[in-house]
């Protein structure tokens, strides 16, 4: 099973969060779960009563692993404390660990001193597994507060029809029928997960993460958690009781304690914004790592003893940053060749429309001969943009472990000085070493099967080589709806993904861009990659199959006219674009060494309302004058914009029916060009020419 790649930093946090947590529960932590049962038990006038259930994480409390298990982790202050009481300590109920968070929200907030709210997390170590995940920049929940809010209000209308307003109704109509069967639906769900409700609330956002809960028995799931620990119960007990005159002034201040309230809380937790007055790098200084053993000390430790390759994880340090590119207008191209004569070239390439994929490849030395050495595939991951691990493209990690170890050219890749992100087993030979080809993942397919957005394309190339850049086998287009749906899905494999590299790195080259020992140019990483994508077309050949992994051809352009050229040739087959590259080295962030080159450009907004009109539609073929969304609002450069254009029929009476869905998503919008009214300078008005919607995503942009 291939090992997930670790982040530098989080990963650490969060082992060392649950191996502290786990180990030193000490004496203090007995007074505050008291303490915690003492402001529960105001909202519901009964005793938390002890259990002695385990936490699956509360394991190996030995007194002798304590320390020193902290000390792999943490700083020296963490080891001094005293050892865990000998008293049996309750395991935190969700309302406790919400009581806590509420303490440390609320005293985190009324400072702004740095070290001051450093101290004070250090007073809540208890919470560090469940801070380390929410503050987590790589974790995803896939539930937000607006969809759980919404389900607890389509509950209550569900009890309102069953017990009020069904009853009343002497001849049900189909509307009334399909109402009370889908109230009865949802009802069923929560009866079935009630044996699955989780313990913590770290569980709980465990199983979000993992997807091993999704849909709507996640909200089921929600809904009974918070149900069967009180947390609901509290939250209403905290809003009510202002306007009933007979609650005494103590009565009113202790329900003013429990604020922000103990759903609001959960909320947060769920979008993951504390509002705690501190970030992640407040956060991780407050829980301090040790750094990293020396090379030295590594080559050390791996000579006495052996690791297995899959347990260690490949080090990514500080944030997931990546190159992305600037937009770039025709009226300014004659900068970028403007200077002296020793400035770097340009490459241009076609702009595709597809998702961006990071492939990063660890390798392990499998023997040495008298020749080359061999390399085997020990892991593979794929990864977003942001950094988010894709699940649906194993097809394309099988068929990069197989072809990558039969490249002749990767020994000598792997002992450039370029790949010094290799590891060294200690007698002189490489042992491990990591890759990353980034570039771009399509579908393809012929009009007739792709999505109505795509059919603006005219083809898509399906020939690898220069020579047949003209004529493709068969007219195909790069269905971008269709990739962004399927990248995303879990238990899902696309089968026939297209993989366009446009760049080869090391690790070293990945992560430390800022300071590189020995950088190379585009250039020179482009003649390894084409040599690579080469081996993989001869594979397919001997196959007889399209490759999975395909060339995407790059031209040497030095004057605005060849680049006028290409983007002739790119409208007359539809592209997206062009895409310009400068031969420099690597840098991992929006760079003007990527400059992105368009006739329709695109950017994200986020939708602040809608317009509903009577529209005539057609769904399943038959036309009707149905209630739908005409159009959507925009703010571009402080000016509402409405786009009204690339909706389906479907969508449009969805989102008429139930605006929440749409409002406040961030979307893509397409347009042909910005364009400008007002005489003054300064009263200029900016507006979007023939806007288009492209893709609708969540709460922001997700690959």
């Amino acid at each position: 099973m291939l090992d997930r790649i670790t982040r530098q930093g989080w990963q650490s946090v969060r082992a060392a969060a649950q191996a502290s947590c786990s180990l030193g529960r000490t004496s203090r932590q007995s007074v505050t779960s008291s303490s915690s049962a003492l402001a529960s038990n105001s909202s519901s006038g009964q005793a938390a009563q002890t259990t002695s259930r385990c936490h699956p994480l509360q394991k190996l409390r030995s007194p002798s692993s304590r320390g020193q298990r902290r000390c792999l982790h943490f700083t020296h202050d963490f080891a001094n404390r005293p050892g865990p009481s000998s008293q049996l300590t309750r395991t935190a109920t969700p309302l406790d660990e919400i009581t806590r968070l509420r303490e440390l929200i609320n005293r985190a907030n009324a400072t702004n001193s740095k070290l001051s709210k450093e101290r004070i997390l250090a007073e809540f170590d208890d919470l560090i597994p469940l801070l380390a995940f929410l503050y987590d920049p790589y974790t995803r929940l896939h539930v937000t507060s607006s969809t759980v809010h919404n389900y607890f209000r389509q509950r209550r209308k569900d009890v309102d029809w069953q017990n009020n307003q069904a009853p009343l109704i002497s001849v049900p109509s189909n509307r009334s029928r399909d109402r009370t069967r889908a109230a009865a639906l949802r009802a069923k769900q929560e009866e079935d997960v009630r044996e699955q409700i989780p313990a913590t609330l770290l569980e709980l956002f465990q199983l979000l993460a993992s997807r091993q809960i999704t849909g709507h028995e996640a909200l089921a799931v929600i809904r009974i958690f918070l149900d069967r620990h009180g947390i609901v119960e509290q939250h209403e007990y905290a809003l009510g009781g202002f306007e009933d005159s007979s609650i005494s002034t103590t009565e009113l201040f202790r329900r003013g304690l429990l604020r922000p309230t103990a759903l609001e809380i959960f909320y947060r937790c769920l979008d993951r914004n504390l509002k705690a007055g501190f970030g992640e790098r407040i956060l991780r200084q407050a829980f301090s790592i040790s750094p990293p053993p020396s090379a030295g000390s590594a080559a050390k430790s791996s000579n006495q003893q052996k690791t297995h390759i899959s347990d260690t994880p490949i080090p990514f340090r500080g944030s997931f940053e990546v190159a992305l590119g600037r937009t770039v207008t025709r009226a300014d191209l004659a900068s970028l060749f403007a200077g002296k004569d020793e400035a770097p070239k340009w490459y241009a390439s076609r702009k595709l429309d597809g998702v961006r994929c990071l492939f990063v490849v660890r390798l392990q030395q499998d023997e040495v001969g008298d020749g080359a050495a061999k390399w085997k595939v020990t892991s593979i991951m794929a990864l977003s943009r942001n950094g988010r691990p894709f699940s649906s493209l194993a097809v394309l990690e099988r068929e990069l472990a197989r072809v990558l170890p039969l490249y002749a050219g990767l020994d000598e890749l792997l002992r450039s000085p370029q790949g010094s992100s290799t590891q060294n087993n200690g007698d002189g030979a490489l042992s491990t070493a990591t890759l990353i080809l980034d570039g771009e993942v399509c579908i393809l397919r012929p009009p007739e099967f792709a999505s109505e957005s795509a059919i603006k394309q005219l083809d898509g190339i399906l020939s690898s080589s220069e020579a047949s850049q003209g004529s493709t086998e068969q007219t195909m287009v790069e269905d971008f709806a269709a990739v962004v749906g399927l990248i995303k899905r879990k238990n899902y494999m696309i089968p026939e993904p297209a993989f366009f590299p446009f760049d080869l790195l090391t690790l070293e080259e990945f992560t430390q861009w800022r300071s590189p020992a020995t950088p190379r140019i585009f250039s020179q990483r482009l003649a390894n990659l084409e040599s690579l994508v080469s081996c993989f077309e001869t594979d397919a050949r001997k196959h007889f199959k399209q490759p999975l992994v395909r060339k995407l051809s790059q031209h040497v352009i030095s004057s605005v006219a060849e680049v006028e050229s290409l983007l002739a040739i790119a409208s007359q087959r539809g592209w997206e674009g062009l895409v310009l590259r400068q031969d420099t080295p690597y840098e991992g962030k929006r760079t003007s060494a990527i400059r992105k080159l368009k006739e329709w450009k695109d950017a994200e907004y986020t939708v602040q309302g809608i317009t509903v009109a009577t529209m005539r539609l057609p769904i399943s073929g038959i036309f009707e004058e149905r209630e739908a969304m005409a159009s959507i609002q925009i703010e571009h450069r402080g000016t509402t914009v409405s786009v009204g254009s690339g909706f389906t029929p479907e969508q449009r009476v969805e989102f008429a029916r139930e605006p929440e869905r749409i409002v406040g998503k961030v979307v893509t919008v397409e347009y042909f060009d910005e364009s400008k009214t007002g005489q003054v300078a300064q009263n200029e008005v900016y507006s979007l020419r023939f806007p288009r919607i492209k893709h609708i995503w969540g709460r922001e942009r997700d690959v």
